[in-house]
């Protein structure tokens, strides 16, 4: 085995263990509203984030600005529902962003949009599916952080 590949295997369990054990642990907790129906799904609400209706987020003639505009900020619409969590970065203006994340106007981190992708397409990964990640680990840290 080549020393690159036992570091990542390295690598790749040190982040399981430091960031997505307790992000696993603490699921039960990230809820204010246990039971409220998951927006993020395809029968969803879009109201509960979108301000445009439903039909004008599935045209193909509607905007993409309209499309993106929401009820409240980016970091408040995930507010409303989830707590604060592992937003370890929210607000902060990253010194470097590898794969060009999506940042908010002033170029920090939201929650809804930087780490996270709320319309992802079902993926093999699990853990990627069910955080709506926008790429699997230790990819997505490695965007940001050099190690």
């Amino acid at each position: 085995m080549s020393a690159s590949i036992i570091r990542y295997g390295l690598c790749s369990g040190l982040l399981y263990v430091c960031m997505v054990s307790p992000v696993l642990a603490y699921l039960g907790a990230g809820l204010k509203t246990p039971g409220l129906a998951n927006p993020h799904r395809e029968a969803a609400d879009c109201s509960v984030c979108h301000v445009a209706p439903e039909d004008k987020l599935k045209s193909w003639y509607t905007l993409p600005s309209t499309k993106r505009k929401l009820v409240s900020g980016a970091n408040e619409v995930c507010l409303k529902c989830h707590t604060p969590g592992m937003g370890h970065g929210v607000g902060k203006r990253p010194d470097m962003n590898v794969n060009g994340l999506p940042l908010d106007d002033d170029g920090a981190i939201t929650c809804a949009t930087t780490c996270h992708n709320m319309h992802i397409r079902p993926t093999e990964n699990v853990l990627q599916n069910r955080f709506m990640l926008r790429a699997v680990d230790p990819q997505l840290c490695l965007m940001c952080h050099t190690r």
